[in-house]
């Protein structure tokens, strides 16, 4: 009589292909180690491990994600799932609401300067309120709606700009915010503001507590959705929350911290 085979139940009885399936089928909080590596209910041996790892199938669909993470950019939290590059330049637009919160709590005696203006939407906003404003930057961008060469002007580094007798009003590239705000704060005339939208999070970073003597107020506007140039709005809310740092040049005694109505 021939004797019956016992069943394949057993982790090293499992074919690749059968425990890939078996991984695809679990929750993805199950997966404990690496993308199908070892699960707290069916471990895996080193050996069957590294065969899993080295199979032709893994390594296809391992690379099938890398290439769709390569074209797929998840912004965490702030911006949701686009299928768009980030934009090289760090132009992501600033709400119109969050230029009239700003303008709500703090009094701008004088013209308003942006020197990252991108498509100019501080700026429009500004002359939509009714003040004198204008705004630069180092790369061209369409601004409809504002005049060339009077309302907006392009191809000026602000950090090589010598001197201002304006408020300073911006949302500069993240990537060089600081240099930026010190720049501001070197160029700006005494009794002139430096009003800059940045994330909660970034005046803790103890590089910039030489810049906290310089903060005289902070306007909290709260979660924003900015997006780059010509990417849709796919409905996806904010996550992260901004604030308006307003620096004077002279050190003060103490911050004001004040939450905006929306």
């Amino acid at each position: 009589m021939a004797r019956k085979r016992a069943p394949l139940n057993r982790p090293e009885d499992r074919t690749v292909a059968q425990m890939m399936r078996d991984a695809d089928a679990l929750p993805r909080s199950r997966r404990v180690i690496g993308h199908y590596g070892r699960m707290e209910d069916e471990p895996l041996s080193a050996k069957h491990a590294r065969a899993l790892l080295n199979s032709p199938d893994f390594k296809a669909k391992k690379a099938k994600r890398l290439a769709r993470l390569k074209r797929v950019r998840r912004a965490v939290g702030q911006y949701g799932l686009m299928e768009d590059e980030r934009d090289p330049h760090d132009n992501y637009e600033t709400p119109p609401d969050a230029v009239h919160q700003l303008l709500s709590n703090v009094k701008l005696d004088g013209g308003v300067w942006d020197p990252s203006c991108g498509r100019g939407n501080i700026v429009r906003t500004m002359i939509e309120a009714g003040r004198s404003a204008s705004g630069s930057d180092k790369y061209r961008w369409p601004t409809p709606g504002l005049r060339l060469g009077v309302d907006v002007s392009f191809g000026y580094d602000f950090l090589s700009c010598m001197e201002t007798p304006s408020n300073i009003v911006m949302n500069p590239p993240y990537s060089k915010a600081d240099e930026h705000v010190r720049h501001a704060l070197r160029i700006v005339e005494n009794d002139r503001l430096v009003c800059v939208l940045l994330r909660m999070t970034w005046v803790a970073a103890q590089k910039r507590a030489d810049l906290l003597k310089h903060l005289t107020k902070v306007i909290i506007v709260g979660r924003l959705k900015m997006l780059p140039p010509d990417v849709p709005d796919r409905g996806h809310n904010g996550s992260v929350d901004f604030a308006w740092f307003v620096f004077v040049p002279r050190a003060v005694e103490s911050t004001t911290i004040v939450r905006a109505k929306s």
